[in-house]
């Protein structure tokens, strides 16, 4: 199965982006959406009910897997990176570890209400980030997150490309926990299992690859890699987070024209 990808804002409005993954599915050019659910402030007033609503009218057969907020959207499990600020602008209102919570249990239950494959898991997530490898602070609020919800079927563990960097293209500004097989072992205390993101782990072979970040990762191939996650417990489905550097998807061989802003 191919699954297009929507946020959960996109659905609600049934915008041009909803629209374009509707004409998708009519091809049969998909077979189900992954859809990115925030904080539930981003969809203010929006029920369970509601969304049942919503369902209701969709086609029959549309598969979903749901993705559990993300760092651009302030979620962040070892509460270091907040991408776009997005929690720096709640920061006054809830606590970093109330907003995540917050986060996932609204995603848990929008996935509750969704047609998800039994072969699959109900949602994926980032791990979340440290200052570098060693930050045992992010790690444990990470790790205690991923204790309180121990059926491996609730969350699937996303690889993120292991550094990110800024300014002094040498040096780690964040470590993305998982991002390198064996620290994706480490982080699987909990029964979880991990899906694979290729785009990140291509990325991630490529900063491999730099002796500059020797100090942070072992030499790996994109192949040892791919072997190395395969041989870890994982989901039999696995994740593209579209083309660099907007990681927007092409449709430019299809005859189906995404709306006039995402052209």
């Amino acid at each position: 199965m191919i699954y297009g990808g929507l946020l959960l804002e996109n659905l609600v409005r049934q915008d041009g982006y909803y629209q374009l993954q509707m004409a998708l599915f009519r091809e049969g050019l998909i077979q189900g959406l992954q859809l990115l659910v925030a904080h539930p402030s981003f969809t203010p007033g929006f029920t369970e009910d509601d969304l049942q609503k919503i369902l209701n009218e969709l086609p029959a057969g549309l598969k979903f897997i749901v993705h559990y907020g993300a760092e651009n959207r302030g979620v962040d499990f070892g509460q270091r990176f907040d991408e776009k600020g997005v929690y720096a602008a709640h920061a006054g209102e809830m606590s970093w570890t109330q907003w995540n919570q917050e986060t996932l249990k609204w995603g848990i239950a929008v996935a509750k209400r969704l047609k998800i494959a039994p072969q699959h898991p109900l949602g994926v997530a980032h791990i979340g980030y440290g200052q570098n490898p060693t930050d045992t602070e992010a790690r444990d609020k990470i790790s205690g997150l991923l204790a309180e919800y121990p059926n491996s079927r609730t969350i699937a563990l996303e690889n993120v490309p292991p550094l990110v960097l800024s300014g002094d293209e040498s040096k780690c500004d964040y470590w993305g926990f998982g991002g390198t097989p064996e620290d994706m072992k480490q982080m699987m205390g909990h029964g979880q299992r991990c899906l694979i993101d290729f785009t990140h782990l291509i990325v991630g072979a490529n900063q491999a690859r730099d002796p500059k970040f020797s100090t942070y990762l072992p030499r790996l191939t994109l192949e040892t890699a791919v072997q190395q996650y395969l041989a870890l417990p994982h989901w039999p489905i696995c994740h593209f987070s579209g083309i660099p550097p907007t990681l927007m998807d092409s449709h430019d061989y299809l005859h189906i024209q995404p709306p006039f802003f995402l052209r």
